[in-house]
């Protein structure tokens, strides 16, 4: 049986020596070659074939090693082994790696071991030969890829893709598990996948959304069942809380911005309030102030009413008729009475 390695590479026990120990006579086999009987290999993983090879000859000799049974792109062969001395063992080892999705079967294997001469580059008597069963596990041909992360609020959306690689049409089941308590839902749960085909379904996550807080990262998987083993795609459904944090954060400062205002205008009232003094109201109305660069007119004297004489008012009279009377100058030589205004005399 195979035996896995420490590095995730699968390993075969190596066998009894096969071959002839006939020294290079005509005939026999020079060279003699262990391997196990049977291998496995897993399709899409790397495994590796252990072999060991004897020089029976009695001269210095190359070993050349061939797989036959395979595709030359699926086995990476070892160089020459040696030069090796009669009775030397040398170990070697062959990776072989089968394309992902290659069915489940048993190949038939020859691994075949030619001794070369250093110096001439000339095959030394019969290659040494030995036949091996490699049996192919069963894999899951059914791939699932999902995105790493899914954003949502109170539900998540995102999609699943498909991928048969097998040979043959399959019926795959979708699930969903989560630790975090995420439910998942496939539409449709069930897809119906032909040979070498994808295909994308939706899927929808649910989880009861959180009041205030930061963002929650919840991990779940989704399982894509067939025919052989089960596909599993891991992802993380980022949550979004219906008051983000950066939100209370920004209030908080608000708050305290406007609280520090009001302290601070009740301090600068008060300290107004103290320093101003106190004007008392005066009970004399103040005469209006004198505007710059202009005069305040002298006040008006009240003047005493004196009755005027028989002799001053008959004075008056004469000077009104001598205003009234048309002269000379104003006539003319015509004696025009049109060239001035008679003026009424004052009674």
């Amino acid at each position: 049986m195979s035996e896995p390695a420490a590095n995730g590479v699968v390993r075969t026990p190596l066998g009894p020596l096969a071959g002839s120990s006939g020294g290079g006579r005509e005939g026999r086999p020079a060279l003699a070659i262990a391997c196990g009987s049977a291998a496995e290999v897993v399709p899409g993983e790397r495994s590796q074939l252990p072999l060991a090879v004897r020089n029976d000859s009695g001269v210095w000799a190359r070993a050349k090693v061939d797989l036959i049974g395979v595709a030359s792109g699926w086995a990476t062969l070892p160089q020459p082994l040696g030069p090796l001395q009669p009775g030397e063992t040398r170990r070697a080892t062959i990776l072989l790696s089968l394309p992902a999705g290659y069915p489940a079967c048993t190949l038939r294997l020859g691994l075949r071991v030619t001794a070369i001469d250093p110096a001439t580059a000339i095959s030394i008597g019969l290659p040494a030969s030995v036949d091996l069963d490699l049996r192919v596990a069963k894999t899951g041909t059914i791939q699932a890829t999902a995105p790493d992360q899914v954003f949502g609020s109170w539900r998540g959306r995102f999609e699943v893709t498909l991928y048969n690689r097998g040979h043959e049409q399959q019926v795959v089941h979708l699930s969903g598990s989560s630790s975090e308590g995420v439910v998942v839902r496939f539409s449709p749960g069930e897809a119906r996948l032909e040979a070498g085909s994808e295909l994308a379904v939706r899927a929808k996550l649910r989880h009861r959304r959180p009041l205030v807080g930061s963002r929650r990262r919840m991990p779940f998987a989704v399982e894509a069942k067939g025919s052989g083993p089960p596909a599993i795609a891991a992802s993380t459904f980022v949550q979004s809380p219906y008051v983000p944090t950066w939100v209370m954060r920004a209030l908080a400062v608000l708050v305290t911005v406007a609280a520090f205002a009001a302290v601070a205008t009740v301090l600068v009232l008060k300290l107004r309030s103290a320093y101003t003094p106190k004007t008392e109201t005066p009970s004399i109305k103040l005469a209006p102030s004198q505007p710059k660069g202009r005069p305040l007119p002298a006040p008006a004297r009240a003047q005493k009413h004196v009755p005027a004489s028989p002799s001053h008012v008959q004075t008056l009279k004469q000077r009104s008729r001598t205003r009234a009377a048309p002269s000379k100058a104003r006539t003319g030589a015509t004696g025009c009475v049109f060239c001035y205004r008679v003026r009424k005399p004052v009674v």
